[in-house]
């Protein structure tokens, strides 16, 4: 087996964004899709034995819409954040001579 580098040569790319993007990836992929389809599903076996209150039923769905929509919620935030933290630019006709 060949080995074109050592273990102390630095790495090519930068390793905490590579990281960072494996984790958001895993996060918000299939692995959560996948949780949350099967939390809902238990829920929904245990709410109908009668062995759980429909407010925590209703908690769990909550927290699975969150996890799943966290980018688009954040986005959207940001958003408004940025369009009230800028100023308008002014008309023409109102610029100073």
């Amino acid at each position: 087996m060949a080995s074109d580098g050592s273990l102390f040569d630095s790495p090519a790319s930068p390793v905490l964004p590579a990281a960072v993007d494996w984790l958001t990836g895993t996060l918000l992929g299939t692995v959560a899709v996948t949780l949350c389809v099967l939390a809902v599903a238990f829920v929904g076996f245990v709410l109908m034995s009668g062995r759980m209150a429909i407010r925590d039923a209703l908690r769990v769905a909550l927290a699975c819409f969150v996890l799943l929509g966290a980018s688009s919620i954040a986005g959207g935030i940001r958003s408004v954040v940025d369009d009230a933290v800028t100023p308008a630019s002014p008309e023409p006709d109102q610029l100073p001579q």
